[in-house]
């Protein structure tokens, strides 16, 4: 199957794993605090703070989760939903790794995850996502 048929049949490239997981989102336009719902090898599903337009469209975004960055384009805004095309595949093991993070932290605080994602990103700790 072709990427065509799979926009035809509206089937997605590959299988996406339910996640939640704090992060921030940064675009030309800033900074936001975002919950990364759902994540494949090729994109993911964000939801951030505020209603986005069709205006952030074709934007480039950086998505940082727990101890990792993906570099993608903003392919759909749907009111507080916005689904992001990473620029490079991450690898299985990396999806692997996020889903146990998402599974072990279920309880934590949307504030909780954003202040440990912020404090891992300020002492240096994990990279880019499928980077060894």
């Amino acid at each position: 199957m072709g990427e065509q048929e799979n926009t035809l049949t509206g089937r997605r490239k590959a299988p996406r794993l339910r996640v939640q997981l704090a992060g921030s989102g940064v675009t030309r336009n800033g900074t936001s605090k975002v919950t990364i719902l759902n994540i494949s090898r090729h994109g993911a599903l964000v939801e951030m703070q505020e209603p986005m337009t069709d205006a952030v469209v074709g934007k480039e975004m950086v998505v940082f989760g727990p101890s990792f960055e993906v570099f993608g384009e903003i392919r759909r805004a749907q009111g507080r939903h916005v689904a992001i095309e990473f620029d490079e595949e991450i690898t299985h093991d990396e999806l692997v790794r996020l889903r146990a993070v998402s599974e072990r932290q279920p309880l934590l605080s949307q504030e909780t995850q954003w202040m440990r994602q912020a404090r891992d990103w300020v002492c240096g700790v994990g990279g880019r996502a499928g980077m060894d």
